[in-house]
Order: structure tokens, then sequence, then C-alpha cells
């Protein structure tokens, strides 16, 4: 199973710019990661219908957590070898530059 997540299928609310919309995939074997995190959140990467702007700062926390403690998230590597804590991390940073880069357009998932 994996999360796909994309943004800027929407016309930009400033200027009507349709822009090419950017997709991201990851494996869910590394939602223990994220529940770390958030244990409240109800899905991993709980980022849909955000922002790019509001996504800043639940992806900022993930990250500030996942450099603080690395060691205590490489011991949620998944036995399986899909999936891992260097790449959830460059997963979460790719996310945090869409979102940089496009503050007005709307996160979307499929689960």
């Amino acid at each position: 199973m994996s999360l796909d997540l994309s943004i800027g299928s929407t016309p930009c609310p400033c200027c009507g710019h349709q822009t090419d919309k950017l997709s991201f995939n990851y494996t869910y074997n590394v939602s223990p990661m994220w529940y770390k995190i958030y244990p409240d959140s109800k899905h991993m990467v709980e980022i849909e219908g955000l922002t790019g702007k509001q996504a800043c700062v639940t992806l900022c926390v993930a990250l500030t957590e996942l450099d603080l403690y690395p060691e205590e998230f490489i011991a949620l590597n998944p036995e399986n070898g899909w999936g891992s804590y260097e790449g959830f991390k460059e997963f979460i940073s790719d996310l945090m530059k869409a979102s940089i880069s496009n503050p007005t357009l709307v996160w979307e998932a499929c689960r």
C-alpha cells in the first residue's frame, strides 16, 4: 500500500494560471514514523485539503522531529525493507519544497 499526494491541479486563485500537478508517492510501511510524530493523526501525512502554506507547519514539525531524533525513527524502519527513515525524510522534504513553491494551492490525496 502507498500514499499518493499531489498539489497544483487547481488554478491559482490570484492569476488563474493552471500549474502542472506535482505528484508524490511513498509506502505506508513507514506510517509508524508519522504516528510517532502525530499520534492523534487519522492518516499518514495528513495534509489533504490544506494549502501549501498551511501544510508547511505540519511538515516543518515532522522534519524537525525526524532531524532531532534519528535513532528513534531509524528503529522504526520496516523489516521488509519497503521504506526507510532516510526515504521518509526525503519524502517529507519534497512535500515541504512543493508546499513552499505552491502556497495557495491545495493538497489532494489518494489513499
